[in-house]
């Protein structure tokens, strides 16, 4: 049985030593415990496109996040993006 309920997209307003970036996330509405899921460097949001079709993940409000410089979100130039930074 796959989920019915499609996730959101929209862009968070961030702001970044006086800059101001947008970061673009994915949620959808389910319940009030909520997961987030976290990629990791060199990924996107997009490395989680298959738990909107999870039906065991139905029950949950889901949350997924392009860090700054990945996936959709802004890559501003006084953000810096190696692991120390991060």
């Amino acid at each position: 049985m796959k989920s019915r309920k499609r996730p959101k997209s929209d862009m968070v307003t961030a702001v970044l030593s006086g800059d101001i970036c947008e970061m673009h996330t994915q949620w959808r509405s389910g319940a009030d415990e909520t997961i987030v899921f976290l990629h990791g460097l060199g990924c996107s949001s997009d490395s989680f496109a298959g738990i909107w079709e999870r039906a065991d993940l139905g029950v949950y409000s889901v949350l997924c996040i392009d860090y700054l410089g990945h996936g959709k979100s802004d890559s501003p130039d006084t953000f810096g993006y190696s692991i120390p930074d991060h």
